[in-house]
């Protein structure tokens, strides 16, 4: 039996390209808001690092040097108990360009070491922990939407089974194809009619 949901929806053949466009739409709608409040903690992590790094007296005297006399950076690297971390001062748009937003540094690139019992080096840790919380979350969520996306075929299936779902499936517009004529195909290229 057909719910309003399926009624309502035109049945087009799920493609890979479309499960992995609504698989998207669902991991943005329950993940967007935990994953930009993480990257604003890095933001104000790479702040927080930067003014730990470099003491209130040299920020202004790098800040009084003409423009351009410093390089300038968009993240300040971190190692901390044998590892890594990356932090940004922003934010990239949609189109992946950083923001204008650079801070004066005396290298172009730097590592910083922060000591792991440190106040800072325990931001650090648990930054690092809801990065691997956030990040086994987005796989799990993906399996459960992989599983029940793979099991149809179409858009009118996949709003019977899951009608909740029928927000995130991408509007279809059918498109014709250009019709040529086959005389005018062995026009052009120079054939004889069979």
């Amino acid at each position: 039996m057909a719910t309003k949901a399926a009624e309502k929806i035109q049945s087009v053949r799920l493609t890979e390209d479309m499960r992995r466009d609504i698989t998207a739409a669902l991991l943005a709608h329950k993940l967007e808001k935990r994953e930009a409040a993480h990257v604003a903690t890095s933001a104000k992590l790479a702040l927080r690092i930067y003014q730990h790094a470099f003491s209130a007296a040299d920020r202004r005297k790098m800040q009084e040097l003409p423009e351009g006399w410093l390089p300038t950076c968009t993240h300040i690297d971190v190692r901390m108990g044998g590892e890594f971390h990356r932090f940004n001062f922003g934010v990239a748009d949609k189109a992946g360009k950083w923001p204008s937003q650079r801070f004066p540094s005396v290298r172009k690139s730097e590592d910083f070491i922060i000591e792991v019992r440190s106040d800072i080096g325990q931001a650090i840790a648990a930054y690092r922990d809801e990065t691997a919380a956030l990040k086994e979350a987005r796989n799990e969520l993906k399996a459960k939407a992989s599983g029940i996306l793979s099991s149809v075929t179409t858009t009118a299936r996949l709003a019977e089974v899951w009608p909740e779902v029928v927000a995130f499936i991408p509007k279809y517009v059918p498109r014709q194809l250009p019709a040529v004529r086959r005389d005018e195909l062995n026009a052009a290229f120079g054939l004889r009619a069979a």
